[in-house]
Order: C-alpha cells, then structure tokens, then sequence
C-alpha cells in the first residue's frame, strides 16, 4: 500500500467536490431572503473559508498523512480519538447528504420506488467503491471535480441571459 497516496491536487479537488454541493444548495438558499439578488455571492464569499479549510487540512495531513500526523501531534489516545470523532461526522454528513440525493431522485421522477431501494443501491455503490484503491478514488474524484464545474460553468452562462 506504499504506492497508494493521494496528492495535494487530489486532496484539493475531492475537498471542493465535497464542499460545491452543499454550499450551492444552502448559501444562497438561506441568503435570498435578506441578500434578494446579491444572494449568487454568497458561493463566492464561501471561496476562501473553503480554500482556508483546504490549506489546513492539507498542512495537517504533511507527508505521512492525516491519521499519523495527527496521532504524531495530539499522541496515541487523543489523536485517536480525534481520528475516530472525525470519520463517525463524515459518516453522518455521508449519509444525510445520501438521504438528500435520493429523496430527490425519488421526487424527481420515480413516484411508485421505495426510498430505501436507493438507499440500499447507492450504498452498496459506495462499500463497493471504498473497497478499491485510494489513488483511483481519488482520480475519479478529480474527474467529478471537473464535471461538476463545467456543470456549474454551463449553468452560471445560460442564467446570465
């Protein structure tokens, strides 16, 4: 497992894939209110706590990476369980972010699927993913940076007219 790294580029990209679908949802949705047509901003506002956050989680991972550099930093226990903090609330933003997608999968078009059909489905997809190596996680995570932002690229041109 000595050649399966993940680069700071990879480690950037899955951070601002990870980051561009909540803040695109919920930004401008709870500025619009008081923010009336400034609201676009707020994504862009968001810019650099999100570049701010990547940077420290990138010094923090340093060369050996985050698990051991945290346990070098903190110690054995307390890295530890700083370590298993922080997975146990990736897990629960993983599964709420995967509730989300497939109530609206379910919204969007399959009126008679049960919920729990897509959520069986894609998180099989995912155990299946996680079962490969880190370094092809994290290429097809800069692939699915990419789409995402000529996604939103298309969409932001065709709004503006």
């Amino acid at each position: 497992m000595k050649d399966d790294k993940i680069s700071r580029t990879q480690l950037m990209a899955l951070l601002w894939a990870g980051v561009m679908a909540p803040a695109a949802e919920l930004l401008p949705a709870l500025l619009l209110p008081g923010a009336g047509k400034g609201a676009w901003l707020a994504v862009v506002l968001a810019a650099p706590l999100v570049l701010a956050a990547g940077w420290l989680l990138g010094s923090l991972a340093g060369r050996e990476g985050l698990a051991r550099e945290m346990t070098g930093l903190l110690g054995r226990w307390l890295g530890g369980g700083v370590l298993l903090l922080y997975i146990v609330w990736g897990l629960f933003l993983l599964s709420l972010r995967l509730r989300l997608c497939a109530q609206r999968l379910l919204a969007s078009g399959e009126r008679d699927g049960a919920l729990w059909f897509f959520l069986l489905s894609a998180a099989a997809v995912l155990l299946w993913m996680g079962r490969g190596k880190l370094a092809a996680f994290a290429r097809a995570g800069q692939l699915f940076l990419t789409a995402l932002l000529l996604t939103a690229g298309v969409v932001l041109g065709l709004s503006l007219f």
